[in-house]
């Protein structure tokens, strides 16, 4: 795997953390009882798994290169 996929990686997992962190922003003003704060938390946590996922993928494969 080339180093301009690892950065690939990377920089689609940063981008899933932003969208994470927006996500759990709109959460925290609806009320605890919301069926959309609820969707919105379990989203949020996702995108955070899939992109430390993604992260530890791009460690593994970034250290063929040292």
């Amino acid at each position: 795997m080339k180093i301009e996929q690892v950065k690939a990686k990377t920089s689609k997992s940063n981008e899933m953390l932003q969208l994470a962190r927006e996500l759990a922003e709109e959460a925290a003003q609806l009320p605890e009882s919301s069926d959309k704060r609820k969707w919105l938390e379990e989203r949020a946590q996702k995108l955070v798994d899939d992109a430390r996922a993604l992260t530890d993928t791009a460690k593994q494969e970034i250290t063929k290169y040292r």
